[in-house]
């Protein structure tokens, strides 16, 4: 819940979608869902999913202005793939 305290005072016009659990590399993984108002882009909707392996917080984030359903079936496919190996 840090980081989301982080991303949500960070970011300008805040609103939290949704928070759930999920996998990444194999490992226990959070999925943060959002919308902020980028300082050049406006309003962005985002997704980051988070996970620690040995002491290692690794973050995957992905942020778009439109059309944000449509790349989300390829940004699942990316996070199954990965594989965090140390």
């Amino acid at each position: 819940m840090a980081y989301l305290m982080v991303i949500g005072n960070l970011s300008p016009n805040f609103q939290l979608e949704s928070y759930t659990n999920t996998t990444a590399g194999g490992s226990p993984a959070v999925k943060i869902v959002y919308m902020f108002t980028g300082h050049k882009d406006g309003n962005l909707n985002a997704t980051d999913i988070a996970t620690i392996k040995n002491s290692r917080l690794y973050i995957v984030q992905y942020y778009v202005q439109s059309k944000y359903q449509n790349y989300m079936p390829m940004l699942q496919k990316m996070v199954e793939s990965f594989t965090i190996i140390k």
